[in-house]
C-alpha cells in the first residue's frame, strides 16, 4: 500500500462523511458547494494543508484522483 493509496483511503472517507458519492470511475457525485467546502475544511484540518484559492473550484474536484494528486502536491510544496 503505497502512500497515494493511503491518502485515497482517507480522501473517500472524508468525502463520504460528507455526502459525496465516489462512482466506480473515481468521479465525485451528488458534489454541492456545502459538500465541497466541508469536505475541503475536513481535508485541510487531516493533512495539515490550505488549498490555494484558485483550486477552491467546483472543477477541480471532478473526481478523487485528481484530488489526492493536488494534496500531495501541496504537502510536498510544504515541505
Amino acid at each position: 500500500v503505497g502512500i497515494m493509496d493511503n491518502l485515497k483511503n482517507e480522501v473517500e472517507k472524508i468525502f463520504e462523511q460528507n455526502g459525496i458519492v465516489i462512482e466506480q470511475n473515481g468521479n465525485l457525485s451528488d458534489l454541492d458547494s456545502l459538500k465541497l467546502v466541508s469536505s475541503i475544511v475536513d481535508i485541510e484540518d487531516k493533512f495539515n494543508i490550505e488549498f490555494p484559492d484558485e483550486l477552491l473550484l467546483m472543477d477541480v474536484f471532478i473526481d478523487i484522483n485528481s484530488v489526492c494528486q493536488i494534496i500531495q502536491k501541496i504537502k510536498e510544496d510544504k515541505e
